[in-house]
């Protein structure tokens, strides 16, 4: 089948001989049919309904839809920049989710592209950002006299520890002092935005509320499978991919499923404590359905395969993110019975 990574099969005919050489058959319709045990399993790539990847004219090479572009720009074009990274972490860009992507790209040059001194320099005071806010409150209290000492500078744990408390001390009150800086200058900065974002929205360039909704790829798959399921009543399930998310759902006995991908997945997981950015874990999930009939049922049967991806985080991020796992998939029933 086609879909949006290889819509160009779908537009010149001579695909399908060339591929015929190689004992493939492409088949370019949007959707396939397929029976089993007398009812009809329908088949797609899923990307005609993601109005960010669906063609205004399937089938017209000119009939490009913006996800198109994206793929072809950012997608195919960071693949071939990768090689110029400390890490070829630029390749993986298919494998986040689009509404990830800047917290992605930031979390990537700070552990991979950024210079090793100045991240080392920032990732005291980003750690310990929430207690160096404790302690400027702190100080601010005594300044005005409602606290006699700053238990967090003057305290017996640190005056205990000697020469490392006095070290933990120090780093303390210079990240005070930092960040008593980024927040003065912060303040006329957040004016100046709030400015240009009235500017932007006079000028229409922004919505004017906050309810505007992000692009989610899973969003109009459930509609599409219910105006499929009210137009013929023989089919019984509803297949496609597009998403990368693999799962499966039950309504009135009929059965949406999503096959998932076989591509790396990255997982974003916070740090343990301060404002780092979050780290990426890669994670597998190789998977496949078997839709068969049995004892008068239509069976979906739902299989993984074990697979580890290479280690390619640093000591630093494991560290951060120590003992913290990614959240697993969606849970799919290893066998899932539907009746005729």
């Amino acid at each position: 089948m086609v879909g949006n990574h290889d819509y160009d099969l779908a537009c010149d005919p001579e695909y399908a001989a060339k591929l015929a050489a190689f004992n493939i058959k492409l088949d370019t319709s949007v959707s396939l049919i397929r029976e089993v045990a007398g009812k009809k399993i329908w088949i797609e790539h899923g990307q005609q309904t993601d109005s960010l990847n669906a063609s205004p004219d399937y089938g017209n090479p000119y009939a490009q839809p913006l996800g198109y572009f994206i793929t072809e720009m950012a997608v195919a074009g960071s693949s071939r920049y990768s090689a110029f990274g400390k890490t070829p972490w630029l390749k993986d860009i298919r494998s986040v989710d689009v509404r990830q992507l800047p917290d992605w790209i930031l979390s990537n040059y700070f552990y991979n592209e950024m210079s090793p001194i100045i991240r080392w320099t920032m990732a005291p005071f980003l750690a310990l950002l929430s207690v160096t806010l404790l302690a400027l409150a702190a100080q601010a209290l005594k300044h005005f006299g409602v606290i006699d000492v700053n238990i967090l500078i003057q305290n017996r744990l640190f005056s205990s520890l000697g020469f490392v408390g006095d070290l933990i001390r120090s780093t303390l009150i210079l990240s005070m002092v930092v960040w008593s800086f980024v927040i003065a200058v912060s303040i006329p900065l957040l004016f100046v935005l709030r400015d240009v974002r009235k500017t932007l929205l006079r000028m229409q360039i922004l919505p004017e509320t906050n309810d505007v909704p992000l692009y989610v790829p899973e969003q109009g798959y459930e509609e599409h499978a219910e105006r499929i399921f009210a137009d013929d009543p023989t089919v019984a399930a509803y297949v496609f991919g597009h998403t990368h998310d693999a799962f499966l759902t039950v309504k009135n006995g009929r059965a949406v499923l999503n096959t998932g991908t076989w591509l790396k997945l990255l997982k974003r997981i916070p740090v343990m404590f301060g404002y780092l950015p979050a780290v990426y874990f890669p994670t597998f999930r190789l998977n496949y359905f078997k839709v068969y009939e049995e004892n008068g049922q239509i069976a979906l049967e739902y299989k993984e395969l074990p697979k580890e991806p290479a280690r390619e985080l640093s000591l630093f991020q494991r560290l951060l993110i120590f003992r913290k796992k990614p959240e697993p998939g969606r849970y799919v029933a290893p066998k899932t019975l539907l009746p005729l």
